[in-house]
C-alpha cells in the first residue's frame, strides 16, 4: 500500500500479486484491479474488479467503487472481438495470449493493436496476424481472420494412403457363390415318363485364387483359377476354369478388369445319370475358352491388402450333345468375397 501511495504502481502491483499468492483475500484482488486500471491494462482491471465483486458480493466494502470503476473502464476502452475461421484458435493481442480460444473478446486501450492467430490440430497448423485500428472509446470492434485455401487445397484430388497402393507381386483368394444359367429358352425334362418344358439353372459354391504382378499402382496382370460345385441334379452342377486376366484400379476402392479362361461348366435338373430313374436333361459345355468381366469394390483397406467384393460374369460358348435340342451356351455369374494382398 505504501508503494501504491508513493505512485510506484508497477512495484505495488507486483507486491499485491505476491501477497495474493501467499494468502488470497478479496481486498487484495481489489487493489490489484486498481493497479491494473492505473497501468492502462483495461482487460486485466475488468477481470480483477469482476472477481472482487463476485467474491465479496453486494455487501463488500469496495463493491460500490468496483462497480463504478467497471463502468468507467468499459467507457474508456474498446472491446475487441476476435474471431477466426476455423474457430478454436489461440488469440494473441499485443503479445498477450487471451484465456479463451476464438471466438473471444478483450478490452483494449484506443489505438492500433496487433492481433495474432495460432491454430494447431494434428498436422493442420495455421498462423496469421492483422493490425487493427480501435480508436473509438466505448465501441465494439470486430476482427476476423480467415485461413486462405492453398492452391493444393483448392484443386480436387484423390488422397490415397501408401498402404492402399499395390506394388510388385500379389495374390488373391476368396469364397464364391455362382449362378450357372443355360442361355437356351427351355429344355425338356422327363418326370414319370412325361416330358415337360422347364427352365433350369444351377447354383454353385466354391473358391477362386489368383497370382499376379502389379506393374503400376493402378494396373495388374493376373492368372486366375476357380472351381464351383452345387447340389442341383445328378451328377451335380459344377464349373471350373483358369486363365490370364488384368485389373485396373479406377479409384482407391474400385477395380475393373477382364480376362479369358479355359474351362467347363454343366448343370442338370432331375437325374441326368445314364441309369437315372427319373431321366433329366444335362446342360453343359465341352472344354472351351470364355471371356470374363470383373468389377471389384474394396470394403476394407489394411496395410497388408484389401478385402474385396467382386462380381465376374462370363459366358461359356459351346455346343454340347444332344445336338439340336437347344443352345448350350452357359452364363456363369459368380459373386465373391476375398482378400487381395501385395
Amino acid at each position: 500500500m505504501k508503494a501504491f501511495q508513493r505512485g510506484e504502481v508497477q512495484a505495488a502491483r507486483a507486491l499485491f500479486l505476491q501477497a495474493d499468492t501467499a494468502k488470497h483475500s478479496p481486498p487484495i484482488t481489489y487493489n490489484i484491479a486498481r493497479c491494473e486500471e492505473m497501468l492502462d491494462h483495461p482487460q486485466a482491471a475488468v477481470d480483477a474488479y469482476e472477481t472482487y465483486v463476485a467474491e465479496a458480493g453486494e455487501a463488500g466494502e469496495y463493491t460500490p467503487a468496483a462497480s463504478v470503476a467497471l463502468v468507467q473502464i468499459k467507457r474508456r476502452a474498446v472491446q475487441l472481438i476476435v474471431e477466426s475461421d476455423p474457430s478454436g484458435a489461440n488469440a494473441i493481442v499485443d503479445g498477450r495470449t487471451l484465456a479463451a480460444r476464438t471466438p473471444t473478446s478483450v478490452y483494449v486501450t484506443p489505438g492500433r493493436h496487433l492481433v495474432q492467430i495460432s491454430f494447431s490440430l494434428g498436422n493442420d497448423r495455421w498462423n496469421d496476424e492483422q493490425s487493427v485500428e480501435a480508436n473509438v472509446p466505448g465501441k465494439t470492434e470486430r476482427v476476423r481472420l480467415v485461413r486462405a485455401k492453398s492452391a493444393e487445397e483448392l484443386s480436387p484430388k484423390v488422397v490415397e494412403s501408401e498402404e492402399a497402393k499395390p506394388h510388385g507381386l500379389l495374390g488373391e483368394v476368396g469364397f464364391d457363390i455362382a449362378v450357372l444359367q443355360p442361355l437356351g429358352n427351355s429344355t425338356r425334362v422327363y418326370r414319370g415318363g412325361v416330358g415337360e418344358e422347364t427352365k433350369i439353372f444351377g447354383l454353385g459354391f466354391g473358391f477362386h485364387g489368383a497370382v499376379g504382378y502389379a506393374i503400376t499402382p493402378r494396373f495388374e496382370i493376373l492368372f486366375r483359377g476357380f472351381a464351383y460345385i452345387g447340389s442341383e441334379g445328378t451328377p451335380p452342377t459344377f464349373a471350373w476354369g483358369a486363365g490370364p486376366a488384368f485389373s485396373f484400379r479406377v479409384s482407391r476402392d474400385v477395380w475393373i478388369g477382364g480376362g479369358v479362361f479355359g474351362g467347363r461348366a454343366t448343370t442338370c435338373r432331375a437325374d441326368c445319370s445314364p441309369d437315372g430313374t427319373i431321366p433329366g436333361r444335362a446342360w453343359g459345355t465341352d472344354l472351351v475358352f470364355a471371356p470374363q468381366l470383373d468389377l471389384s469394390i474394396a470394403v476394407l483397406t489394411m496395410s497388408y491388402g484389401q478385402w474385396i467384393v467382386s462380381v465376374s460374369p462370363s459366358i461359356y460358348v459351346a455346343s454340347a450333345p444332344p445336338v439340336g435340342e437347344g443352345d448350350n451356351h452357359m452364363l456363369v455369374i459368380p459373386v465373391s468375397f476375398g482378400l487381395r494382398t501385395f
